[in-house]
């Protein structure tokens, strides 16, 4: 094997970040990320992923809905999400990182729900309260770390 590019020791960074020694500056702090990170998965999971009484075919809404029931629903997802956000922030993950981790499990919940569960409708609208939440928590999770009270 040839030598790492130059450059290579930025690759490092984040793997030399997981597996710090206990005890290290920031082990707590990723340490209840990944507690976190754990029991909101499970949370998620057993909130969307289990079968309801089957009423149709499968559905998938792309359109946006203003009902006041739906944006009731739309808060409760996003509030589902948000100890995603302030696990992934935990852990040191960037904006972008919760971004994408958000929307990337959120789709994956709504396409498990168009296609593999019995009873559950994917809709757009729920992705985006889905990611919107895990963003929201990763913004109160950064706030709280930059208060005078979280440092």
């Amino acid at each position: 094997m040839g030598a790492l590019p130059q450059g290579a020791e930025v690759c490092r960074a984040p793997v030399r970040a997981m597996v710090e020694p206990i005890g290290g500056p920031t082990w707590g702090r990723r340490a209840v990320g990944w507690v976190l990170l754990v029991l909101s998965l499970g949370g998620i999971a057993a909130v969307t992923l289990l079968p309801e009484k089957a009423i149709g075919g499968k559905h998938f809404r792309w359109g946006l809905s203003h009902d006041p029931e739906h944006l009731a629903e739309d808060m409760l997802n996003a509030i589902l999400f948000m100890p995603l956000g302030v696990a992934l922030e935990r852990m040191g993950r960037s904006f972008v990182a919760a971004l994408a981790t958000s929307a990337a499990i959120s789709t994956a919940i709504e396409m498990s729900q168009l296609y593999l569960i019995p009873g559950r409708f994917a809709e757009l609208q729920d992705i985006l309260a889905n990611t919107a939440g895990g963003l929201i928590g990763w913004g109160l999770a950064m706030l709280a770390a930059r208060s005078p009270a979280g440092r």
